[in-house]
This record gives structure tokens, C-alpha cells and sequence, in this order.
């Protein structure tokens, strides 16, 4: 499971383009520091192998990267007060409510908000989503259903009971959602 994020409307996405170069120049660090500490303790063809197979191991780490895509979405919708728990889902996870492997936690105070998932594999997810009102972090329900603003990532019409597969999409490259809640 990842790690859970929280963020506020005032969120720059920009800049996760800024952490990525800062991830990279860390990385490049760390393989010259083993290198140099290698190249002290080994010959110069056996340094000359180890330096090969770190970077080999960067490249391979730089391609998993690649593999990976952004989900973008806007939620409507949104009440002024309260918290907006969006949960990424997997068709394992989707069976657990209120959970996901990965959630985002933004402050409402826009009848709209924008979020990302940064770094999805590729793969077949969903989205669901709630609006805690009353800051119980849970979403409430009622006789007759919800009582706090909730939505899902719906494919098509909208049916009861849904399954996975009425919110799920594939991502193989960056994907848009557009979601809308309702009492």
C-alpha cells in the first residue's frame, strides 16, 4: 500500500516535474559515491564493472519510471467545509470500503477541486471519493444511502449495486477523470 498524501487546494503540480529532477540528481549522487568508494577498494577493471552494473541499475530504475503514468482528475460539485478523501482503487482494494492503494486528502473551499495521482503503474483502476462534512473521517450513510457528498470514476450509466468494472479504466499512458459528487 502507499503512502497516504495530503494536500490542499493550494497545491502546485507543477512542481512534481521539479521533485522528479531532484529524485534523479540524488540517485546520480549515490551512484558516484559507490563508485568512488568502490574504485578505492578494487581494481581499476573491477571498478570499471561495478560502475557498469550501477548504471545499468539507474537505467532500469529511470525505465520503471517510465512506465508509470499520472491520473489527473476534477471533482464537483464540492460543498465549502470539510475534507475530500479520493481513493485509487485496484479490483483487490475496491472490496474494502473507504481504503485504496493510494489516497489523496485535499481541503474543500472550492465548489471544485483538481487532484493527481503521481507515478501510477499501468494497470486497470478506479476512482471513489467522499466529502467529509463533519470531520469524522468516514463517510456517513443513512437509511437510504450516503448522507455526505460521494462519487465514483462511472464508465457509463450509473447502476445499483456496482461493481468494479462500472468505475474502472486502464491506464497506459496519463488519463483525465471528471468526477461529480452527489448526495
Amino acid at each position: 500500500m502507499r503512502r497516504l498524501k495530503f494536500m490542499d487546494e493550494t497545491t502546485d503540480f507543477g512542481l512534481r516535474g521539479t521533485f522528479a529532477k531532484k529524485k534523479i540528481m540524488w540517485i546520480a549522487v549515490v551512484i558516484v559515491t559507490v563508485f568512488i568508494a568502490l574504485r578505492k577498494r578494487m581494481k581499476r577493471k573491477e571498478s570499471s564493472k561495478a560502475l557498469l552494473i550501477l548504471l545499468l541499475a539507474f537505467v532500469f530504475q529511470a525505465r520503471a519510471q517510465n512506465n508509470a503514468a499520472n491520473i489527473t482528475g476534477t471533482l464537483y460539485n464540492i460543498e465549502r467545509s470539510g475534507k475530500v478523501y479520493i481513493f485509487l482503487v485496484d479490483e483487490k482494494s475496491f472490496k474494502t470500503p473507504q481504503s485504496g492503494i493510494d489516497t489523496l486528502i485535499l481541503n474543500a473551499g472550492y465548489e471544485t477541486l483538481n487532484f493527481t495521482f503521481v507515478n501510477v503503474q499501468k494497470g486497470v483502476y478506479g476512482i471513489r471519493c467522499f466529502q467529509d462534512i463533519n470531520g469524522n473521517e468516514k463517510l456517513d450513510k443513512g437509511t437510504f444511502g450516503p448522507v455526505e457528498p460521494w462519487g465514483l470514476s462511472w464508465k457509463k450509466k450509473k447502476k445499483f449495486p456496482f461493481k468494479f468494472c462500472d468505475i474502472a479504466f486502464e491506464t497506459d499512458s496519463n488519463k483525465q477523470i471528471e468526477i461529480f459528487l452527489k448526495l
